[in-house]
């Protein structure tokens, strides 16, 4: 049996005292505590339970599956964590390309706008001057109104576009029944 240190030994029993001087009831150890909690009394009950084999490995084998499986789960929500930040720094970069996807047409737009105002104080400037001479080259080619520059614009994009009946017969070898 181990002899208690005095030091400790003197300082439990003020310890035990000042609880007493305060109201408090005294301090117990661990199997004092744990008798009265499930109001064990070794004099009449005999000594505390032994542990059996079976249940004792029981629990010894579920707290090893329960360690394991907290193991499982810290090792999953690092990977959880790690695939989050990966997918978060592609969301960043996806947006920054967006963005500047969205600056690029913003600026092709606004460069569009300029020359089409260009163009169009152009067009306008120009009629302006064949109506202040007279003369409207227009009319000199049989035509009765010089065309404004959203008709020229749109006349352009029907002529530059393609037609909707398909891909016409440029030649190539003839069909079964004979005909061209």
């Amino acid at each position: 049996m181990m002899r208690m240190d005095p030091f400790f030994k003197a300082k439990e029993q003020r310890f035990g005292k000042v609880m007493q001087m305060r109201g408090l009831p005294p301090v117990k150890n661990y199997v004092q505590d744990i008798a009265e909690t499930y109001n064990y009394n070794p004099l009449t009950n005999g000594p505390m339970p032994q542990k059996s084999g079976a249940t004792y490995e029981r629990a010894l084998k579920f707290r090893e599956e329960e360690k394991e499986h907290h193991s499982r789960l810290r090792q999953e929500i690092g990977d959880m964590r790690e695939v989050n930040r990966r997918n978060i720094d592609l969301n960043r970069e996806l947006l920054r390309k967006i963005q500047d996807s969205h600056d690029t047409q913003e600026r092709m737009q606004q460069e569009f706008d300029d020359k089409y105002s260009k163009l169009k104080q152009e067009h306008e400037r120009t009629v302006a001057d064949w109506h202040s001479r007279g003369s409207n080259p227009g009319r000199e080619h049989g035509e009765e109104q010089t065309p404004s520059i959203e008709a020229v614009a749109e006349a352009e994009a029907v002529v530059g576009a393609p037609s909707d009946a398909g891909p016409t017969d440029v030649g190539g070898p003839a069909r079964e029944d004979g005909d061209a």
